[in-house]
């Protein structure tokens, strides 16, 4: 269950589990039929048939399609004995096949000094969250400056779409809410309602207003704000990184590698969790943890390696006793030992 839900009303007040109910003193004790029965003897309320069989539930879920095209070249040149060149391209989407109703399944509210109820519209999605593309060069040489040196340079640019349930956390509400409305007297408007509200001002006066006519769309805002935003713009995470490395043999199998590098990241993707209220003995309550891109990671060393290689021989029979052994197991995997 989220935090603090209107569709819960006094039930949830008298649980504790919210500040005070639904403001909306006109609203029915609660629109959960089961809390309803539950209730309405100790209140003194009668029967009465609500819209919902359990309160909204808050599980999120990802109904879109995802479709990621990618094309890339790749070359590898040698002008001489010493160099080796290799360079590439590479070019990468993501079409995401979001609804277009998302400035209104984004809409959240807040309630003013007077308990006026006013939508809120949430972040807008671009071309670059619905319609990423990404094109990466990446180029490494290499130059042998004596049989026993070699130096070795890359840079390469490289990118990570991320994970749709970043972006897309669509709520499943029971159809019974979509018929709740106002106009058949099932939901009541929350104070400051008005039929000329576009995203919280009222087109003729305005003033501060909510639009919210269904008891579906204010499970929506309700959830919207106090769990998680259904469409969130989440870019792809990219970097650029390089190194150079000198390479040096010792002879009889000792070696040594000295690589200086640096990785620059871009949009890092990162989780945080909003503190939504404290409750009396001083406990915290926190939302949903919620992803958003956090600037720019840079990263920068040096990385030693000293190898020794040492062969090991066997000969005589064991060694043949080995081979031996070794042919017949491979005889009852594969036939061709």
């Amino acid at each position: 269950m989220f935090t603090d839900p209107l569709e819960c009303g006094v039930p949830c007040a008298l649980l504790g589990l919210t500040g005070g109910g639904n403001p909306n003193l006109l609203a029915p004790v609660t629109y959960v039929q089961p809390l309803y029965n539950e209730v309405m003897g100790p209140l003194g309320v009668g029967p009465r048939v609500v819209p919902l069989t359990q309160l909204p539930d808050n599980a999120s879920h990802i109904n879109d399609d995802v479709h990621r095209n990618d094309v890339w070249l790749k070359d590898r040149w040698t002008p001489g004995n010493r160099w080796t060149v290799t360079a590439g391209l590479r070019w990468d989407q993501e079409i995401i096949g979001l609804p277009k109703n998302i400035a209104q399944a984004n809409l959240f509210y807040t309630v003013n000094s007077t308990g006026t109820f006013i939508d809120v519209p949430g972040q807008s999605l671009g071309n670059n969250v619905v319609q990423p593309s990404y094109v990466s060069p990446r180029f490494a040489t290499s130059y042998q400056t004596s049989p026993r040196d070699v130096f070795r340079l890359t840079y390469g640019s490289f990118m990570e779409f991320t994970p749709l349930s970043n972006i897309e956390n669509i709520y499943q509400v029971e159809p019974s809410a979509q018929g709740c409305t106002i106009a058949n007297g099932c939901f009541v408007p929350l104070p400051g309602y008005s039929a000329n509200c576009v995203n919280g001002v009222d087109s003729v006066t305005h003033a501060p207003c909510n639009g919210i006519n269904n008891l579906r769309q204010q499970i929506i805002e309700d959830l919207n704000k106090n769990n998680f935003a259904q469409y969130t713009p989440v870019l792809p995470q990219t970097a650029v990184s390089g190194d150079i490395a000198w390479e040096h043999d010792f002879g009889n199998g000792l070696q040594m590698r000295i690589n200086p590098w640096f990785r620059r990241g871009y949009n890092y993707v990162v989780a945080s969790t909003p503190l939504l209220f404290t409750l009396p003995d001083g406990t915290s309550v926190f939302g949903s943890p919620r992803e958003s891109n956090a600037g720019i990671n840079i990263n920068t060393g040096v990385d030693l390696a000293v190898d020794l290689d040492r062969p090991l021989r066997m000969g005589g029979i064991p060694a043949r006793n080995v081979r031996q052994h070794a042919c017949k197991l491979q005889q009852r995997l594969f036939p061709l030992c």
